[in-house]
């Protein structure tokens, strides 16, 4: 069913009913790695170091892509612009400490398609995340322990503001909402919350378990707990997990809307890839199954959209209402 969706650019898949929801899907010209959906379209970062716009509403490719200088990764939106981090194939930053992956951050103009600045960043990792607030870009460097840090991009002068912060050990998630930045940290079970303007701490929530990805919502904080198959609802007020969601795999990437958590599995390639599932806020339940021939890679919710993103096939999911 899928390849005939494949070859036919985009087509809906039957409902099959008990909780399988009809889906639709659109090939991809190579893997995808990350997904950005706002008003201005539907981003997609691709492995064949392009960033291409496709159509929110019917997943259509629309224009040239962006062709960008190095292996892509996270895709984030601000300032007027479109910012892309990834790693530089071929070469090592070595330095007294040790041999370390080099990482850049794109800056893209939307409009004109075209890369416009480049910033280099000290990491110690890569899986590096990205986050916008109006001061700032911000950029996790998720190394092991206490090496782990946060570093910010000043958008007006395209350099990085020092110190870099302590978003805690082996940020592996990050989001904005309210005038707070959230990290989700591994290695030390925790969630901080940090003042969006200044990147000072102001909170530490001891989760009890590994985070493995984190989305935020009006009222609620979504952590995948990938080791117990569950979703966890945090209470950003108090810290306190007030639901415990079963999902029965391995959860990764999350997406959230006030209406609406979407969850799929972990993107590790030694474990079976698993359907998307829909989590309704208002009962945290499990709501919504949605089979997926391939692995899920990202993805992506709001302005009444939700998408998938996968590989084997490359393609991408929208997701049912």
């Amino acid at each position: 069913m899928v390849l005939l969706s494949l070859l036919a650019g985009c087509q809906a898949a039957s409902d099959e009913g008990g909780g399988r929801a009809a889906t639709a899907w659109v090939a991809l010209a190579a893997e995808p790695w990350a997904l950005l959906l706002e008003r201005g379209g539907l981003w997609v970062v691709l492995s064949d170091h392009t960033l291409a716009r496709h159509d929110p509403a019917t997943g259509r490719a629309e224009g040239t892509p962006v062709r960008l200088p190095f292996t892509p990764g996270a895709v984030a939106a601000g300032h007027g612009d479109l910012w892309v981090g990834g790693q530089v194939d071929g070469r090592r930053r070595v330095t007294s400490e040790g041999s370390y992956p080099v990482i850049r951050v794109a800056r893209v103009d939307p409009r004109r398609r075209r890369v416009t600045g480049v910033v280099s960043l000290p990491m110690r990792s890569n899986a590096n995340q990205l986050l916008t607030t109006p001061d700032a870009v911000w950029v996790t460097d998720p190394a092991e322990g206490p090496l782990s840090r946060i570093w910010r991009i000043n958008p007006a002068t395209n350099r990085l503001l020092r110190p870099p912060l302590r978003g805690g050990e082996e940020s592996l998630a990050l989001a904005g909402q309210g005038g707070a930045v959230w990290s989700a940290n591994h290695d030390d079970g925790t969630l901080r919350r940090m003042a969006a303007t200044t990147g000072a701490l102001q909170a530490t929530v001891d989760l009890g378990v590994e985070p493995h990805g984190m989305a935020l919502a009006p009222g609620a904080i979504w952590v995948a707990d990938a080791h117990h198959r569950a979703v966890l609802r945090i209470d950003p007020t108090s810290g306190r997990t007030v639901a415990r969601i079963p999902v029965g795999f391995e959860p990764g990437p999350l997406a959230a809307t006030p209406d609406a958590v979407w969850v799929a599995g972990a993107a590790d390639p030694d474990l079976p890839p698993g359907p998307v599932v829909r989590i309704d806020p208002a009962s945290n339940r499990v709501a919504a199954e949605v089979p997926v021939d391939g692995r899920v890679t990202a993805l992506a919710a709001g302005v009444g959209q939700a998408w998938a993103a996968t590989r084997g096939p490359d393609a991408l999911l929208r997701l049912p209402g």
